[in-house]
């Protein structure tokens, strides 16, 4: 981590020349070179500072260095309720609830690969699954068995200040004045969140620290599943058949690059750099800037924040089995079951985000151009970020949903 002098913008421990020269991080440090010129001194900008002392730790371990383990427990709590009811002589019915709490603090942020404990994702996990069974014996040799069964584990994720934290606030200050590439992304969740940032090149030291899609991330997995069993036995045969039913019901974020936006300083690579990768964020000058968005294909239009989808699938099954006893030493267990599915697809509508790419249907000179730097020329052509040209919208122009064709040959034993 940074020593105190340089969070100030003061580099003298770099310099040979200094009084305040360190030895120990003097040849991994290059004084910062600003307007052709050497100097110890850079100003720290007021946004730098608020990313500083969010994200980046002060040293506790030597002259740069950061030593930390802390404490991440779980917390898990189960609550479960049965109900068993004989009805009567030839019916019983169970009723099962089960609800789990498990929570967990994690540092690092959860998928960021962060270098300190300075941001913490608060990870909620409220589990619920509930059953319902009925039996029914009709006859001495004939009973049919009914289950109804829910299940879900919707995932909550946040983030938070860790405890490395200097100032304990991750949220841009009221005087941050950074600009979004995606103006909408300034007015959604998690816009208030600061950006990710990593720092390499003429320091003694590096970093990189993410928030993630932990800003307001939540799923569901519902899934309701029906089955129904008849068991019928003559003679030398046990008859068995049965309907499955599966209908899952969820719903994700479905982009994966922060809108917050990620900036990256390298510490050269770019004219205008100072060779010190701290220097060029105090100064602004950026090396690389990357910010995320979903598209509305209808519109071509930028949705600004993470963005959520709904998935949807069904699955439903049938079979025919018979145990049958050749001899008493002898049983051959004979059946067959057919399943039908209809594949995983999104139906939200506004934006379809289900496409595939069909190179029949494209034509080059209809694609969108670029420039000599490797950019698209907005207007240029057919963009990305609406169907044509090739891209088709899953369950249009001759897809199925999802781009998927279900199998039909699905016999089995």
């Amino acid at each position: 981590a940074p020593t105190p002098r340089m969070r100030q913008g003061d580099f003298s421990e770099c310099d040979p020349a200094s009084a305040n020269y360190n030895a120990v991080i003097g040849g991994s440090c290059v004084v910062p070179i600003v307007n052709g010129v050497a100097t110890d001194i850079v100003a720290v900008d007021h946004n730098a500072k608020s990313l500083m002392d969010a994200v980046i730790p002060l040293p506790n371990n030597g002259v740069v260095g950061y030593l930390k383990a802390p404490s991440t427990p779980t917390n898990w709590r189960q609550e479960q309720i049965r109900v068993d009811q004989n009805i009567n002589d030839k019916t019983t019915v169970f009723f099962r609830f089960t609800q789990d709490a498990w929570g967990q603090n994690l540092v690092p942020a959860l998928w960021s690969g962060d270098s300190y404990d300075t941001i913490a994702t608060p990870w909620q996990v409220p589990a619920k699954n509930s059953v319902f069974h009925l039996t029914r014996t009709f006859r001495p040799n004939l009973m049919n068995e009914f289950i109804v069964a829910y299940g879900n584990d919707p995932h909550v994720i946040n983030v938070a200040p860790g405890p490395g934290s200097v100032s304990g606030n991750i949220l841009k200050p009221s005087n941050w004045s950074v600009s979004p590439i995606f103006p909408v992304n300034a007015t959604l969740t998690p816009a208030n969140i600061l950006p990710d940032s990593s720092v390499s090149g003429g320091v003694p030291f590096s970093y990189s620290e993410s928030f993630g899609q932990n800003n307001g991330y939540d799923s569901t997995l519902a899934t309701w599943s029906i089955k129904d069993n008849v068991v019928f036995t003559t003679g030398r045969h046990t008859l068995k058949f049965g309907f499955f039913g599966l209908a899952y019901f969820g719903h994700s974020i479905y982009n994966y690059t922060d809108p917050q936006g990620n900036f990256t300083f390298s510490g050269g690579g770019f004219p205008g750099s100072t060779g010190n990768g701290l220097a060029d964020m105090f100064l602004g000058r950026i090396t690389t800037y990357q910010e995320g968005t979903p598209y509305n294909y209808n519109t071509g239009v930028a949705m600004g924040g993470l963005g959520k989808d709904r998935e949807r699938l069904k699955q439903f099954e049938f079979y025919a089995q018979d145990d049958w006893k050749v001899t008493r030493r002898l049983t051959l267990n004979l059946g067959m079951r057919y399943t039908v599915n209809q594949m995983f697809h999104n139906i939200r509508t506004n934006p379809i985000i289900d496409v595939d790419f069909i190179p029949s249907q494209y034509d080059p000179a209809k694609a969108a151009k670029i420039d000599a730097s490797g950019n698209l020329i907005p207007g240029s052509g057919q963009f990305y970020t609406t169907p044509g040209n090739g891209t088709v919208v899953c369950g249009t122009g001759g897809l199925p949903s999802g781009c998927v064709y279900p199998d039909r040959f699905t016999w089995q034993p």
